[in-house]
């Protein structure tokens, strides 16, 4: 019953964007029954190394938690780790095959990843065709 109460408590500094406070509740209980709320928290309070450990412990447990791809995928990209950013948006995209905004996601990642557009494809075209002319 306890567990409970704390559980709402948590919730009402949540709703308040009171991070700091929900994260030493959740802590001071049984941290792994409020795993998902503490990474959560981590994330919000912009303590990403805590963050993507939590998460990846979650991830250990179930492999298709979507709410810790998400988390990591956001994490990794604002980071600038795209190829983890794209291996999580990837999983979502998986997880949740009917989301759009997902896949967007996935194509902007895979844009800044391999930054190649039209004129660099044409330039090089142009280079092998002159290359194999000589």
């Amino acid at each position: 019953h306890h567990a409970a109460n704390s559980q709402d408590l948590a919730d009402q500094f949540l709703q308040k964007q009171d991070y700091d406070s929900a994260l030493d509740l959740l802590q001071a209980e049984e941290p792994d029954s409020h795993r998902t709320t503490i990474a959560y928290c981590l994330y919000q309070l912009g303590r990403w190394q805590e963050a993507k450990a939590a998460y990846d412990t979650i991830l250990v447990a179930d492999s298709l938690h979507e709410q810790a791809h998400r988390y990591l995928a956001r994490i990794y990209s604002q980071e600038w780790n795209l190829p983890k950013a794209i291996k999580h948006t990837s999983m979502l995209a998986t997880l949740d095959s009917l989301n759009a905004t997902t896949y967007n996601s996935l194509g902007d990642l895979y844009v800044q990843a391999y930054p190649i557009n039209l004129e660099t494809i044409m330039w090089a075209g142009q280079e092998y065709c002159r290359s194999r002319a000589i």
